[in-house]
């Protein structure tokens, strides 16, 4: 989505696919992590927020009683 000449990406429950590693130009990212257990680790969910380069990233579905990290 892009507002006001910045571009927004809102990942849902996923994992980092080529569709999303393919995505350029994101200005702010929001990164689940740890949903569904074991889909978007930590480690996994900062490595494909590398790909993107957001200038910002906000992360979420990281609160859960089961979460290790």
């Amino acid at each position: 989505m892009t507002l006001g000449g910045k571009k927004f990406f809102f990942a849902g429950v996923t994992e980092c696919v080529n569709e999303v590693k393919a995505l350029q130009g994101i200005d702010v990212a929001f990164m689940p992590m740890n949903i569904p257990v074991g889909r978007m680790t930590p480690k996994t969910a900062a490595d494909c927020t590398k790909i993107l380069a957001p200038g910002v990233v906000y992360t979420y579905h990281y609160d859960q009683d089961w979460v290790d990290a």
